[in-house]
């Protein structure tokens, strides 16, 4: 079985999104990007199914390879990608946006699980992930199986940290 990441690469204009598919581990081979007349490279995040620290450094080296040539937009982040965030110094570069995240919820009823995308501007807020208002997503809500409430399946003060002194 091929454990490798696969990277898709969509050009409109002066945006290229990459869409990253696969583990991020000992066998991520990430390829050089020319970023020419490229504004903003979006990193689609939503296809990465685990990290481990090699590939987490072969991450960093990548990134550092073109970060500070371009605007960097993340997007569809699943929950350990947001720990990475929390936790990595330079896994999101401080120039980076976020857009979108995932904030996993759990029903004590049914045992369900459930991913709702946090999105910029409508969900979150950065700078104020300290704040009621700076996110508005709720601690609970109704479970989609049983109707019972799902509760926020994290610490809510330690999973928006990477919001808190971003602008």
């Amino acid at each position: 079985m091929d454990d490798r990441i696969a990277i898709s690469q969509t050009r409109n204009g002066d945006q290229l999104t990459l869409a990253l598919t696969g583990n991020l581990n000992e066998n991520a081979e990430f390829p050089q990007l020319d970023v020419n007349g490229v504004r903003e490279v979006v990193l689609d995040l939503s296809g990465i199914k685990m990290l481990n620290s090699v590939g987490l450094r072969t991450w960093l080296l990548w990134i550092k390879t073109f970060a500070q040539k371009t605007g960097l937009v993340f997007v569809n982040c699943p929950r350990h990608v947001v720990d990475q965030m929390n936790i990595l110094d330079g896994f999101l570069p401080t120039h980076a946006r976020v857009d979108s995240f995932f904030v996993p919820y759990f029903c004590e009823s049914c045992d369900a699980t459930e991913s709702i995308l946090a999105r910029r501007g409508q969900d979150f807020m950065e700078g104020t992930a300290d704040t009621r208002e700076g996110v508005t997503l709720p601690d609970e809500r109704p479970c989609p199986h049983c109707q019972k409430p799902m509760e926020m399946d994290v610490l809510r003060d330690r999973y928006f940290s990477f919001l808190k002194y971003r602008k």
